[in-house]
């Protein structure tokens, strides 16, 4: 007989956890909005290598994932996640040294595999605390994390940067990462219990290994999403302060996560009672209006009117879509399931600093915006066409 699952979502495993995710996400976003300006103004490259300084980030993440939503459950899941901590503070704090760029651009990759193992581990794992029939609404909380350091890392990161200097920058993210490690060895993450069949699977090489096929409908919408995504996470910071709007930029992700934190329950909710569809739809539309509104931004309004409507829009589409993803899977693939998802993700957000780099010198930072709110648009069309319109059912057990 299946053990009954427990209603409430907010346990102690589940804080711990989004307190983990939390702190890894402060640290990707204390560099990432930064690491385009430190690239131009410590290393003098132009728009588009400074995006490659961003992108290698990715491409390392994007090996880890491949790898880690199989090898976390052979290996261990609170095993890997102790592995990628400890390499993820020993990165923070390899920016410290003067090792030139290719350095620079050797330390992201390997940030990135850091990164990647982590957020692997973490969402996959939180997915045993939360009651099937509130699989989007936890989903979504549990994302609430990501929102909290997306709001806090960038306006901390650029006031650092700023004020006090990058190598107090590069301390903090050290610090931020020594946390995590040190939450690491007191949280007890949910292992996965594999027959010894389902072992042997796991150890072959096929292509069913590394990805989830039920995930990759909804998976390949983040391809969209993640390149739209990458002309904010690159090109905010200088974009601001070529039109003067340093600022309002500090304020964004605050007015973005604000949004998020009275949304995305609600979100949840809906997703949960309605389907995924009624959630992703408007959501996409939203995020594609956020670009538009970030290329028209000529005031502090324009840009946090921007900031407030990506909150609803990109902010439901991430939390909605790795929900969508993971119910596609069954539990003993839901590690492979978000690593799919999140592996599209990061490739999404890897090709837009270059793709969409490469447009600024002939479109400037506005035309640029222009063009990821069309990439945005490409994806809601993709949605519209693709079976994964299919999933767009209520959840098991919603009201």
């Amino acid at each position: 007989m299946a053990e009954e699952q427990p209603q409430r979502v907010w346990t102690k495993g589940f804080v711990l956890m989004w307190a983990g995710q939390f702190l890894v996400s402060m640290n990707f976003y204390l560099l990432m909005t930064v690491m385009a300006l430190y690239a131009m103004e410590r290393f003098g490259t132009d728009e588009s290598s400074a995006g490659v300084a961003t992108s290698t980030f990715i491409v390392g993440a994007v090996v880890a994932r491949l790898l880690t939503g199989k090898y976390m459950e052979i290996v261990g899941r609170r095993r890997v996640l102790l592995a990628a901590l400890v390499l993820l503070t020993l990165c923070s704090a390899a920016y410290l040294l003067d090792t030139g760029f290719a350095g620079l651009l050797v330390v992201r990759v390997l940030n990135g595999v850091a990164f990647g193992m982590s957020t692997t581990v973490l969402p996959a794992a939180v997915q045993a605390l939360i009651p099937p029939g509130r699989r989007g609404e936890g989903t979504g909380y549990f994302m609430l994390s990501t929102t909290l350091a997306a709001a806090l890392g960038p306006l901390v990161g650029l006031t650092l940067s700023t004020a006090a200097g990058y190598p107090v920058l590069f301390w903090t993210c050290t610090g931020v990462a020594a946390a995590g490690a040190l939450l690491g060895v007191v949280t007890r993450v949910p292992e996965l219990t594999l027959s010894a069949e389902q072992r042997r699977g796991l150890r072959s090489f096929a292509p069913s290994q590394f990805v989830e096929a039920r995930a990759l409908p909804v998976a390949a919408l983040m391809l969209f999403v993640g390149t739209g995504y990458a002309s904010i996470l690159s090109f905010i910071n200088p974009f601001a302060v070529q039109e003067d709007l340093v600022g309002p930029a500090g304020a964004y992700f605050l007015a973005y996560a604000a949004t998020i934190l009275v949304s995305r329950p609600f979100a949840g909710r809906l997703q949960d009672r309605r389907g995924d569809n009624a959630v992703l739809y408007p959501a996409l539309v939203l995020f594609a209006v956020a670009l538009l509104l970030l290329a028209a931004a000529d005031s502090a309004a324009v840009m946090l009117a921007s900031g407030t409507v990506l909150g609803v829009g990109y902010g439901a589409v991430l939390s909605a879509a790795q929900a969508a993803a993971v119910r596609s899977a069954p539990l003993t693939r839901v590690g492979l399931a978000t690593s799919t998802f999140f592996l599209s993700m990061d490739v999404g957000v890897a090709l837009g600093p270059v793709l969409l780099g490469a447009l600024v010198p002939a479109l400037g930072y506005r035309g640029m915006y222009v063009a990821a709110a069309g990439v945005v648009v490409l994806g809601l069309v993709y949605y519209a066409a693709v079976p994964a319109r299919r999933g767009g059912r209520p959840a098991a057990g919603g009201a």
